[in-house]
């Protein structure tokens, strides 16, 4: 069996409150003319990924369905929400194949931040292979955190855009949505697809991303 070389990075990801009216992104007619102003992408699941909130997770079925309905709204699309998942997914360290898992806080989680998440992809393809998003339950009455982590799971970067979801500030963040329809992210994607070699050995690359 080969084994899959792995890459580890880290990358400090943050956000803060205030509230905003959520900008739409408008239809991309020509993406070459807006890819500068867009946030940017670490990558794009290639399938459906189903949510499974882990047996410690303080994040009810009801909150996740409300995340993901915010995310819905731009045109992304996900599996099951899975509740008190036992399955491996959530007691093994690595990516959760294919799944976002949401659990509490660990060891490793800096305890200055909200939420955070850790996202695999491969190096090349840009696919991503799985999602952690770990949330601290004492912060769990910030508004906006489980959405911006679970923009995290879905491959965007942070957005240094006042009132942006995916501002690394949570103070200086807000509900824009600006550059995050699943339209722009498959044409961001579709680039780095021309690029990529065929039949490539897998490089998965680890992010850490804290807000």
């Amino acid at each position: 069996m080969r084994l899959l070389g792995i890459f580890l990075s880290l990358l400090l990801c943050c956000s803060h409150e205030e509230n905003d009216v959520g900008e739409r992104a408008k239809p991309v007619s020509d993406f070459t003319n807006v890819a500068k102003t867009v946030p940017s992408i670490f990558g794009m699941w290639k399938i459906t990924p189903d949510i499974k909130l882990c047996p410690n997770s303080p994040v009810d079925r009801n909150r996740m369905l409300e995340a993901v309905r915010f995310w819905e709204l731009l045109g992304y699309s996900f599996g099951s929400v899975i509740v008190n998942d036992t399955s491996s997914s959530c007691f093994t360290h690595g990516s959760p194949v294919y799944t976002i898992t949401v659990e509490m806080n660990n060891s490793s989680f800096d305890e200055a931040h909200a939420g955070q998440t850790e996202l695999y992809y491969d190096s090349e393809t840009r696919e991503i292979l799985g999602a952690r998003i770990y949330m601290k339950s004492s912060m769990m009455e910030l508004e906006r955190v489980l959405e911006h982590e679970l923009g995290h799971a879905l491959g965007w970067r942070h957005f240094n855009r006042s009132e942006h979801i995916m501002h690394g500030n949570h103070t200086r963040g807000g509900n824009n949505t600006f550059g995050l329809s699943n339209e722009i992210h498959s044409a961001i994607m579709s680039s780095f697809e021309k690029i990529s070699k065929n039949n490539h050995e897998p490089d998965m690359i680890f992010y850490k991303c804290d807000l």
